[in-house]
């Protein structure tokens, strides 16, 4: 088996401490159809365009203003539904990253949209006074590359970009089919529960 020289994160739910259950709650209450539009496999329809970058937040409040029945749904109130997935960051785990950092090349790959990257990529991101960037090599992120996971295109251009072997790649996600797309690639992945250390799982395998 080849050496890991590469270990590549999921943000929320892995990262980032998730609350969906909030979340859902937010987007209910200002009109949405969740159970349409959102499920635990990932966003559909113009939840998803935002998601892969392909429409901007203007776009996106007007779509959800007209799936709520709503003449109008501000940028504020839409930031406030997005960013109650967040829950908290464990800043152990941060600096968990930055000591793999001196042995392997630590990436993120997440979907997820600018809306969410507002706030996990500023200084108010971590106790440390950091952006989730400081922690990470290189970021891969569905609304920069329009790209999607378990998509196979999204994991072969982050391993192309920084010149990765799947082989000698690790990746981690809460959801198993982002893991099934990785498997699918060649890329070595773990499945960890939402939420649930995975430093345990991690140091066995690269033992």
């Amino acid at each position: 088996m080849a050496k890991i020289k590469n270990i590549i994160f999921d943000m929320f739910g892995v990262v980032v401490m998730q609350d969906t259950a909030n979340a859902l709650r937010l987007f209910r209450e200002a009109g949405l159809d969740t159970d349409r539009y959102m499920s635990a496999h990932g966003q559909k329809e113009f939840m998803l365009d935002f998601e892969k970058g392909l429409i901007t937040f203007p776009e996106f409040c007007r779509s959800m203003a007209a799936a709520c029945g709503r003449e109008s749904i501000s940028e504020e109130e839409a930031t406030r539904c997005w960013q109650g997935f967040y829950s908290h960051v464990d800043t152990s785990r941060l600096h968990t990253l930055l000591e793999l950092r001196k042995d392997y090349h630590v990436c993120l790959l997440s979907n997820i949209n600018e809306c969410m990257m507002q706030l996990t990529d500023s200084p108010s991101f971590s106790d440390d006074g950091l952006p989730i960037s400081h922690y990470f090599d290189s970021m891969f992120l569905s609304c920069r590359m329009h790209m999607y996971k378990p998509d196979a295109e999204i994991y072969l251009e982050a391993l192309r970009r920084d010149g990765m072997n799947p082989e000698e790649t690790i990746f981690i996600d809460d959801a198993i089919r982002n893991v099934e797309g990785a498997r699918a690639v060649g890329i070595r992945a773990l499945h960890v529960p939402t939420n649930e250390d995975w430093r345990p799982m991690l140091r066995r395998e690269l033992q």
